[in-house]
This record gives C-alpha cells, sequence and structure tokens, in this order.
C-alpha cells in the first residue's frame, strides 16, 4: 500500500498526539496538548500552496472564514470575507510585486 502526504500527516498526528497526552509532558511543559497540537497543524499548513499542483492553491476556508495560507512559512497570512476577496487580495499583492 503507498501512503500519501495526506495519510502520513494523519499518522505522525496520531503518534504526536500519544506522546502529549503523557501526563509528564503536560506537566513538564505546562501546556494544552490539544491546543499545541493544533498550532503545529496549521502552522505547517500552507507551506509550498503556490507550487501545489490541481489543488486550491493558498485560499482555504477554515471554520466558516476563508483565508489566505502564507506560502513561504505556512500558517494564515490574510483573512478574507469570501473566497472571491481572497482572490482580489491575491492578485493586488501580485500586481504590487510587479
Amino acid at each position: 500500500m503507498k501512503l500519501n502526504k495526506l495519510g502520513l500527516k494523519e499518522i505522525i498526528k496520531k503518534e504526536v498526539e500519544a506522546i502529549l497526552a503523557n501526563e509528564k509532558i503536560e506537566e513538564s511543559f505546562d501546556i494544552d496538548p490539544a491546543a499545541f497540537l493544533d498550532e503545529m497543524m496549521n502552522e505547517a499548513e500552507g507551506k509550498g500552496c503556490a507550487e501545489s499542483e490541481g489543488g486550491p492553491g493558498c485560499i482555504k476556508k477554515q471554520d466558516d472564514q476563508w483565508v489566505i495560507m502564507n506560502n513561504k512559512k505556512g500558517g494564515v497570512w490574510r483573512k478574507c470575507d469570501s473566497e472571491a476577496h481572497c482572490e482580489e487580495i491575491l492578485d493586488a499583492f501580485h500586481a504590487s510585486k510587479g
């Protein structure tokens, strides 16, 4: 069975969840494991989105909010009112770079 990126991410996420569920980790670092994992996953999401082929690119809908992902660092670059608004923001950004 060949594993795709999404499948690999899910395996890694489950392993990290298991590690963070350890009470000693939570006590040692004084963190909320679920919030920490969500933050990590969101930071990584978006990296390289401009190069993705056949995908939605850097514009995504997250929790009923349209956003533009940061292509270089990951995470959210800008929040938008709609998908069209995101496209306008990206068009203006690219036009300014000339």
